[in-house]
């Protein structure tokens, strides 16, 4: 396996540095995306304004 700076091997694999946690590129960065896109909805979803009685 050829690691490179970022991570990312030769053939399209995610290689993390701290755990050793080995995944396809693409899908390891889709659910990277989809869990901060999921977080920003939810926070979005919050309501800041107080409730009226």
């Amino acid at each position: 396996m050829n690691r490179t700076r970022s991570g990312v091997t030769g053939c399209s694999l995610f290689t993390c540095r701290n755990c050793g946690v080995v995944a396809h590129a693409d899908r390891n960065a889709s659910r990277n995306i989809a869990r901060k896109g999921e977080a920003a909805w939810t926070a979005g979803r919050e309501s800041r304004v107080p409730a009226t009685p």
